[in-house]
């Protein structure tokens, strides 16, 4: 069955004799495989799959198990259609954990020469994009100490607005739409840089005006010449990055954040499992 290509839900039966994990069906078992494509940026061509499978025995304990080594979530069991639906959105939630966009990169390589942040960049405010009193710059300009860790391109800051103390924050990196921040690489002289992440609506560009601080991260490694990540352990979702450092004294590339899962991938698992339920009507039926 294929389901209307607005949704990009495909919904198929898995042959019936052997289950994922190659333990044999019960005669009166089936599995369906509900994949949709995951949001990754412009392109939607990786593909994750749901696999459900349904017991129509009347006396099997209705139970839900996932199996991370093999990517699925088995649904087992259900003696009445009320228990089908209402397992089925357990389910579904167990299927939510699991799903989500994969990691996007900011890499800057698509910026020529040099120049200051004066708009945003894929979504993203460095600073408050002015070029009077925002110190993010781009360049592809490699030096002894600031090297890209891939590409050509990189961002940093301009040390004459700042009075090079070891450790000063610079403008957020600002983003409406939450994100999951997972770090970034820097290079540099031997100074350490630390994160602070944020969330809310910033209501004044450039600024930490509503922005509520949630996570700051430990002091990193000496920073060298030699692009190095640092990570941030933080796994909740963010509006806003602030680096702190000596600024001037560090160069970052390829800025690596998850976007929020889009609307639509929960509405492709639920349009999924309701065909589960349909399929099972007609069974019974």
């Amino acid at each position: 069955m294929r389901w209307p290509s607005d949704t990009g839900c495909n919904f198929s039966p898995v042959p019936p004799l052997l289950r994922p994990d190659g333990t044999r069906r019960w005669q009166n078992e089936v599995t369906f495989v509900v994949s949709h494509p995951r949001n990754e940026g412009a392109t939607r061509d990786t593909y994750a799959a749901i696999l459900i499978t349904i017991k129509m025995s009347r006396h099997t304990i209705p139970a839900i198990a996932s199996d991370p080594s093999i990517g699925h979530n088995s649904f087992t069991g259900l003696n009445t259609m009320k228990s089908t639906f209402a397992k089925a959105i357990t389910a579904l939630a167990v299927s939510m954990s699991t799903v989500g966009a994969n990691a996007a990169v900011l890499n800057f390589d698509n910026l020529p020469g040099f120049n200051f942040f004066t708009s945003n960049y894929n979504g993203f405010s460095f600073g408050d994009n002015s070029i009077q009193t925002n110190p993010w710059f781009w360049t592809n300009t490699t030096t002894v100490n600031y090297i890209p860790s891939s590409g050509t391109g990189m961002v940093a800051t301009d040390f004459s607005l700042y009075t090079g103390a070891p450790f000063e924050a610079t403008q957020p990196i600002y983003n409406p739409i939450p994100f999951q921040f997972q770090g970034a690489f820097f290079s540099g002289s031997t100074d350490q840089i630390r994160y602070r992440l944020y969330t809310g609506t910033q209501t004044s560009p450039g600024s930490l005006a509503g922005l509520t601080l949630v996570f700051t991260s430990p002091d990193s490694a000496a920073l060298s010449a030699a692009p190095t990540f640092v990570a941030s352990t933080y796994v909740g979702f963010v509006t806003a990055v602030v680096i702190v450092g000596r600024q001037g004294f560090y160069a970052m590339d390829d800025f690596t954040f998850t976007p929020i899962p889009e609307p639509s991938t929960y509405g492709m698992l639920l349009a999924g499992l309701v065909a589960v339920g349909a399929v099972v009507r007609r069974r019974r039926g």
